[in-house]
């Protein structure tokens, strides 16, 4: 795990500039609407919440299908269509919901047995949009590739699950900010756990694609 995480951290390094073109749009989103709706004091304000988080995960939905899209560019160095259509985000849409909807009630039921299914299905979101596969034949197929994978990913979910525990206690110590305050506290946590996240995409792809790399890796530094 220790080189996948180096390498992570270089792809990152190499490719920041265009990392942040693509999140940066959902950081200014976030920051600016989440604190708003937070000191909302209208009547909706349950429905305008509700709204607010369906219209976030659509959004980053969209720039995670960008992602895998750039990610793929990058390794592969062939051009690629980095564009989304409206089909590839739906599908993506559906299996985050579906894969979602498992590790929640495996969770529920014990919190390993989430976490393994959130290793297990790890690969799906790259062959739903690289590979154009069906949201279940995606987690089928991420469900065979990650034999022999799943522990190391295991390890990288709770690393991912821990961090952003402390981030919440660290960030969010207090009850009721000014809304200036908020706005500054919701950037700043925006753009910590995303880039926790990134940096998890970046290593699960690695990982994904370590066996399906030929020479000249970018996420080595001497490639």
């Amino acid at each position: 795990m220790k080189a996948e995480l180096s390498e992570a951290f270089f792809f990152i390094k190499s490719n920041l500039h265009a990392i942040i073109r693509i999140f940066a749009p959902y950081l200014i989103f976030t920051s600016l609407l989440g604190p708003f709706i937070g000191n909302s004091s209208s009547p909706d304000t349950y429905t305008i919440e509700i709204v607010y988080l369906v219209s976030v995960g659509a959004f980053y939905t969209y720039l995670m299908a960008r992602f895998i899209k750039f990610m793929a560019f990058t390794v592969s160095g062939h051009p690629k269509e980095q564009t989304v259509s409206l089909a590839e985000w739906w599908r993506l849409v559906a299996l985050y919901f579906v894969s979602g909807i498992a590790v929640m009630l495996g969770a529920i039921a014990f919190v390993i047995p989430g976490v393994y299914i959130a290793a297990k299905y790890g690969f799906a979101d790259f062959e739903a949009i690289l590979n154009d596969k069906p949201v279940f034949s995606a987690l089928s197929e991420s469900w065979e590739d990650t034999k022999g994978k799943a522990g190391k990913l295991m390890m990288l979910i709770v690393l991912n699950g821990a961090v952003t525990l402390m981030l919440n206690f660290v960030i969010f110590p207090f009850g009721d900010l000014s809304f200036p305050v908020d706005m500054v506290v919701e950037f700043l946590y925006g753009f910590i756990s995303a880039g926790i996240g990134i940096f998890t995409s970046v290593v699960f792809f690695r990982v994904y694609t370590k066996e399906r790399l030929t020479v000249n890796s970018p996420y080595e530094e001497n490639a």
